[in-house]
């Protein structure tokens, strides 16, 4: 079977759905680069098993995804929105990507009680017809666990010797913009930074989100004409 030059790893968020990055999947396979989108474990299901699930079983879930992606693709891109951008790094440390794209990656965050209560409005705003599990309050166990992912992942950053791309809008109120300069003052190799004024943090429910998408296709073009 004749494999694709360049594929991109997708990755979702805490506590949301593959959904969040719906608009970003949609545009990476119209502009000919195919998409992996794997499913956290414990996510788009119910409190219950999104408590069971570990930070470990999140990489798992990456990690195979990757698996099967890399049988398609010569190059995989990974892209991780928000926690998703966590499972990125921690995936960077096991296998050999291409590039890493970290979109409202958290470093530092607000109160959490105040974190949930965003996440909530973004997908009651923007999303009210998605997973019914993303508008409750997630589960106790499962805070913790991504604080154990967050403070696991912060020691890896200069092991990260790939191209990155960082990309945080300035008006989310989930997570602190500085945990993009952390982002970029930290990962050792060649990286770039990218601000966008507005978009929250669920930004590919906003206009912002498709000027991103047009972003990415011409940095994975560049990247194909260089490979």
């Amino acid at each position: 079977m004749e494999k694709f030059n360049t594929g991109c790893l997708l990755i979702h968020g805490f506590a949301g759905s593959r959904r969040e990055i719906d608009s970003l999947v949609t545009k990476l396979n119209e502009s000919g680069f195919p998409t992996a989108v794997p499913l956290l474990a414990g996510h788009e299901s119910s409190r219950r098993d999104l408590a069971r699930a570990k930070y470990t079983d999140w990489i798992q879930s990456v990690v195979a995804a990757y698996a099967d992606l890399e049988k398609r693709c010569h190059n995989v891109v990974v892209i991780g929105f928000s926690m998703g951008g966590l499972l990125g790094i921690q995936l960077c440390q096991v296998h050999k990507i291409q590039a890493l794209v970290l979109i409202n990656t958290p470093i530092f965050y607000g109160n959490m009680k105040q974190v949930i209560f965003n996440l909530r409005c973004d997908f009651r705003f923007y999303a009210r017809k998605y997973l019914s599990s993303s508008a409750k309050v997630p589960p106790f166990p499962a805070l913790i666990q991504f604080v154990i992912l967050l403070n696991k992942t912060k020691s890896l950053l200069a092991n990260i010797k790939c191209t990155s791309m960082i990309i945080q809008t300035l008006d989310d109120d989930t997570v602190k913009p500085e945990s993009a300069n952390y982002l970029n003052s930290r990962i050792a190799g060649l990286r770039v930074l990218k601000t966008y004024p507005t978009g929250g943090h669920v930004v590919f429910q906003s206009a912002t989100g498709e000027k991103i998408g047009a972003e990415l296709c011409l940095f994975l073009q560049e990247l194909e004409r260089l490979n």
